[in-house]
This record gives structure tokens, sequence and C-alpha cells, in this order.
């Protein structure tokens, strides 16, 4: 059914539905969503071609696992270490290089 319709059977706004029935209605949907994926991979099974496209269109995505570490080659760095790597030689080509004392510098925090 669609939200207004089971926002309106039980006399309730859509944003109330959605406030009070979240985990009710995400899986009920993935219930229903793993019935028909069911149903596809049975007739797909059965040999119906068009069952089987369907149901390869709904697969889940997958994680690939990362690579296992090669010896004489560098370990890939988190989104955050790069981004403060880049920051301590921003400065490097440009016309501040060398106002910074080399090594680690104390990055500028707010007030708490």
């Amino acid at each position: 059914m669609r939200l207004e319709d089971i926002a309106n059977a039980l006399r309730i706004s859509v944003p109330t539905l959605r406030k009070h029935y979240e985990v009710e209605l995400s899986s009920g949907a993935a219930l229903r969503r793993m019935e028909v994926l069911e149903k596809l991979l049975s007739q797909a099974k059965k040999g119906s071609t068009s069952a089987a496209r369907a149901y390869l269109a709904n697969q889940p995505e997958f994680m690939v696992a990362p690579e296992e570490e090669k010896p004489g080659r560098k370990p890939r760095k988190g989104k955050k270490e790069q981004a403060q790597e880049d920051a301590g030689t921003a400065q490097n080509g440009t016309g501040w290089d060398g106002l910074l004392p080399p090594g680690n510098v104390t990055p500028i925090r707010k007030p708490a």
C-alpha cells in the first residue's frame, strides 16, 4: 500500500506514520522485496529468462574485501589521514614556502 493509504487508514498524517512506524514500514518493505526475489529466483530456475534478468537486476552490491598488502607496496591511507598529510605540505611550491617550521605543526583549534 502507499504511505498515504496506510496513514488514511490509521487516521494519522504521513509524517506521523513515518516517525512512529519507521521500523515496521522498512521491515515490511524488505520482507515483500525478499518474497518477490524468491519468486523470481524460483521462476529463473525453471528456465524463465525474463525472471532471471529481473532477479539479477535486483541483486545487492557487495563490498569488495580489501586487497592483501603486497611486499614493497605502501598501504593505502584513509581520507582523514591523507588530508592531514596534505595539509602539512600545502605550502610547498607557493609563496608561503618556508614560513612554517618543518615537522609537525599543531593545527589551530577553536577554543572550547
